[in-house]
């Protein structure tokens, strides 16, 4: 039997940014959590930038964020330690991570 911790899955974060940062800060931030990817060994697939959008209630007391969408492949005992990084940014007011068949 083969240990999930191994495998390669394909994976989606979706994150909200803190709606005062310039789009510069968007941008290297987007780098930032797709250099952490690569750093755990996965692979982006696709990174779609949505722009600023109205939160459906306030997050941090923002009522808007800059909601950013990152598909990659990686080892599922990476997930852990990405989602500590991205946690840890001050940045980023709201984040998920789901696996995706």
């Amino acid at each position: 039997m083969v240990s999930t911790n191994t495998q390669i899955r394909k994976y989606e974060i979706v994150f909200i940014l803190n709606p005062e940062i310039t789009e510069k800060e968007i941008n290297d931030l987007v780098g930032q959590v797709s250099s952490e990817i690569k750093n755990l060994n996965g692979t982006i697939v696709k990174t779609d930038i949505w722009g600023l959008k109205k939160l459906s209630y306030p997050i941090q007391k923002f009522k808007e964020g800059h909601y950013i969408l990152i598909e990659f492949d990686i080892l599922t005992s990476s997930i852990v330690q990405l989602n500590k990084t991205v946690e840890a940014n001050e940045t980023i007011i709201r984040s998920l991570i789901t696996k995706i068949n």
